[in-house]
């Protein structure tokens, strides 16, 4: 689990409908810093995915992980390694 920003909900994208169901992404800056976390090479692709389609940009990523930092110990996240995740995701995008 990550600490949620206050405006989480006002970031959820419409994707698409299904008969009467209405489908909806969960906040694409919430799944990326959970993917953040996990680091795994799979999740940082899916972040590179999210940036690439500009579902999220890295910068304002980077400013939600330094907010999320003084509660990181709450929810067992290791900030340090998720900010050299968010480096090789940059990596990647350049590459």
């Amino acid at each position: 689990m990550i600490p949620l920003s206050t405006n989480f909900a006002e970031r959820h994208i419409h994707f698409g409908a299904y008969g009467s169901v209405q489908v909806y992404i969960f906040d694409p800056y919430a799944i990326a810093l959970s993917k953040l976390d996990r680091g795994n090479e799979s999740d940082l692709q899916d972040i590179v995915f999210l940036a690439q389609r500009h579902y999220i940009d890295l910068d304002a990523l980077e400013q939600m992980l330094t907010s999320a930092n003084p509660r990181a110990n709450e929810y067992d996240l290791d900030p340090k390694q998720m900010s050299k995740n968010l480096e090789t995701v940059r990596q990647m995008l350049n590459a």
